[in-house]
């Protein structure tokens, strides 16, 4: 049971960490740059606002998921069914999202 949650927890954080990552586009190199203003304007080239921000939406749908999963292995652990439903109900609500994410990019696809 416990061992369950550290797991859980464990998993949580690390993805979260590599969202962070994911999104603001950290890189080794770039950390002790001598011009830091020159590597944001040329990062900011490469990923259109647009693009940024349904970074943002995925790793939210993301992090609803886990925590979705989360809420329902500690349901299973307590043998409570309403977190288990609340756990699986933001499962969905992430699937949803992604989904919609999916949609988003199938028509921008489209126009360019």
């Amino acid at each position: 049971m416990l061992l369950q949650i550290c797991r859980s927890l464990l998993t949580v954080g690390l993805l979260s960490l590599f969202s962070f990552g994911l999104v603001f586009m950290l890189r080794v190199e770039n950390l002790y740059a001598a011009n830091p203003v020159e590597i944001i304007a040329t990062q900011a080239r490469f990923y259109s606002p647009s693009t940024l921000i349904a970074t943002v939406e995925r790793v939210r749908a993301t992090t609803k998921d886990i925590e979705g999963k989360v809420q329902e292995a500690i349901g299973n652990v307590k043998g409570d069914p309403q977190d288990r439903l609340i756990g699986k109900a933001k499962q969905a609500e992430a699937k949803t999202r992604n989904l919609v994410e999916d949609a988003k990019d199938k028509v921008k696809g489209m126009f360019e």
